[in-house]
């Protein structure tokens, strides 16, 4: 890592579960063969279970149990992480299934972690997969402002965060789909800083800031506890060997079926709901 690098305060939080321990071994080492030169700490949000990696990541396991007698929900377990972070340092935040596919650019993560710095922003999302997201520009080039009130204002892409901000739109009983859904409505009456980082200013050579697995299903190597057809290639590529029959594979639904689908996950938590409206 450059001395340019050795500035930036990073701490990379990969969030996951215990059920998901498959996914460890080959997000990290796509995770190494794709950003080599990553020295930042990296916090992996296991409850019981341990992994150690064998590689040149430096890896340490939250081990939640230490704080929980039962695995506490998804938001709970990050901001258990978070606290093991000053809320003024930047975070920067990944799931457990979002394999990363090319190299990653580590020179506009450093530029981005200098403008929130020097700005006191809370949020630059890293990649843009989400193309819902409505946005202006700014007298930055590198960054646009995420509008106040476009659907996945928050968003779980890679992203940074300022560790502070980020606890603010979380609440403990929440899963990463409510983080979006339910966090974005909160963030609507919430006048905060949010960004995403322009795909024209990436370093020559790079085709996204942090390149990850895209299916027909989502930006996710898994869609509701199943494999996503067409990541066999990603992982054949380096040898990782996977047995995917132990998941099975997600099956397409019609449109029709997946707008039924998320209206009764939706109305599955009425408390969740209506705390989003009137928090």
């Amino acid at each position: 890592m450059n001395d340019q690098d050795k500035s930036s305060n990073i701490t990379i939080i990969v969030n996951t579960c215990d059920h998901f321990e498959d996914c460890w071994d080959p997000f990290f080492k796509l995770f190494e063969k794709f950003w080599p030169e990553c020295q930042y700490p990296i916090i992996l949000t296991t409850y019981q279970k341990k992994y150690n990696y064998h590689g040149n990541l430096n890896i340490r396991n939250l081990e939640a149990n230490q704080y929980y007698d039962n695995e506490p929900p998804w938001s709970e377990i990050l901001i258990q992480a978070l606290n093991k972070i000053p809320n003024s340092d930047i975070v920067l935040l990944m799931l457990d299934d979002f394999f990363i596919s090319d190299f990653v650019d580590e020179k506009s993560i450093t530029e981005c972690y200098k403008i929130m710095k020097d700005n006191d922003y809370s949020n630059i999302t890293l990649t843009n997969h989400d193309k819902t997201r409505s946005f202006e520009s700014t007298d930055n080039p590198m960054i646009s402002k995420i509008k106040q009130k476009s659907k996945y204002r928050i968003t779980t892409s890679p992203a940074l965060w300022k560790a502070s901000s980020l606890k603010k739109y979380l609440i403990s009983d929440e899963n990463p789909w409510m983080f979006e859904l339910f966090g974005t409505i909160r963030s609507h009456k919430i006048k905060d800083s949010f960004f995403r980082f322009n795909e024209k200013c990436l370093t020559p050579g790079f085709k996204e800031v942090i390149p990850y697995f895209e299916g027909k299903e989502g930006d996710t190597g898994i869609v509701k506890g199943k494999w996503q057809k067409g990541i066999e290639p990603l992982f054949d590529n380096l040898n990782i060997d996977i047995d995917f029959s132990k998941r099975g594979y997600y099956k397409t639904k019609n449109p029709l079926m997946k707008k039924i689908d998320t209206l009764l996950k939706i109305i599955k938590y009425p408390k969740q709901l209506i705390r989003a409206f009137f928090h």
